[in-house]
């Protein structure tokens, strides 16, 4: 069980894929922190960068499925990419203004697409690691889109898309808590942890009477001068996720 004031991209993080993703560093104390300059692949397997930092040649990972089965394609990837340049948010911004891609990618074979920057970028790849570029299934979120709204950012902003990442939504109480379940076709490997249940709670201290009680197993955001849970508990403290905190039990 786990407590902590919840913030939605944690969650999301849990039931999306993105293209790269952060390695964590163990500081000591229990506070892990997401290595910008230490990427590994999610969505993307590989990449290769041209001579002139222009055009990446990513090669998609195979073998990866969403939630219900169904293959994560080429195209599923573009169209996310497509998506984010055409709504507003996070994504958007990091694509344009620090990536400085600004058209969508292109599909060269079932395995690769093409991904072209307006001018050379240290971060590119580093910047594709948020939530905001999390891959979706195009075909349900195309079934979704109306004239008023082609990308359907009414539906995302109320529902959980068909996602390929580590765990399943299957329950959410608004405001109070929010549960998931393993997905055991992801494609690193099916988590050891097999649900997760995410209270939402709002206040440190009680956060921090719930982990000395033994009632929760992880407190969030908990203020540096509270004392540690008792010698022997299980139950762990971390003053600040890091970038998929959860995908460490996959």
């Amino acid at each position: 069980m786990y407590a902590n004031f919840a913030r939605a991209h944690n969650a999301l993080q849990q039931i999306y894929d993105t293209p790269v993703n952060l390695e964590t560093q163990d500081l000591g104390n229990g506070q892990l922190v997401g290595t910008p300059d230490k990427l590994k692949g999610s969505a993307f397997e590989s990449w290769q960068r041209s001579a002139d930092g222009l055009t990446y040649t990513v090669k998609i990972r195979q073998g990866m499925t969403f939630h219900d089965g169904s293959p994560v394609t080429a195209e599923d990837v573009v169209y996310s990419f497509d998506r984010a340049l055409n709504t507003k948010g996070g994504a958007n911004w990091l694509l344009t203004q620090i990536a400085f891609v600004t058209k969508a990618p292109t599909v060269v074979d079932p395995a690769t697409i093409t991904i072209t920057a307006d001018k050379p970028s240290a971060l590119a790849i580093q910047a594709l690691y948020m939530d905001g570029l999390a891959i979706l299934d195009q075909d349900e979120v195309k079934s979704h889109a109306t004239a008023d709204d082609p990308w359907a950012e009414k539906w995302l902003a109320k529902n959980v898309g068909n996602g390929s990442g580590p765990y399943k939504l299957t329950s959410r109480v608004p405001d109070q808590e929010v549960v998931f379940e393993a997905f055991d076709g992801y494609w690193a490997g099916a988590p050891k942890i097999k649900k997760i249940v995410w209270k939402i709670v709002p206040s440190a201290a009680q956060r921090l009477a719930l982990l000395k009680s033994g009632d929760v197993d992880i407190a969030e955001s908990l203020p540096p001068t509270s004392s540690p849970p008792s010698r022997g508990s299980t139950a762990s403290r971390c003053s600040r996720p890091p970038p998929r905190t959860w995908r460490s039990s996959a």
